[in-house]
């Protein structure tokens, strides 16, 4: 004996999803997204590049003010030792 199984109904949805953004919405967004993204990455590599200048302005100045304070003292020793020749 074989039973037959009544059919499937389908029953459509009581209410549709909508988009929120069409495609078109959605790509622009993405755009201005990335052009935001883009601009701040830049601000960060600027103000990194300012700051490693910054970096090598001080280490630069501290260099020279060593190299100025050993030629001043290489200097006086040179009057020093003059000094004894008269």
């Amino acid at each position: 004996m074989y039973y037959s199984l009544p059919m499937l109904i389908l029953i459509e949805p009581i209410f549709r999803a909508k988009p929120m953004v069409d495609d078109d919405d959605f790509l622009d967004d993405i755009n201005e997204n990335n052009e935001a993204v883009e601009q701040e990455e830049d601000i960060e590599a600027l103000e990194l590049a300012e700051k490693k200048a910054e970096e090598q302005a001080q280490k630069n100045l501290l260099a020279r003010k060593r190299i100025d304070d050993l030629m001043e003292k290489k200097r006086l020793k040179e009057l020093l030792d003059d000094e004894d020749d008269w």
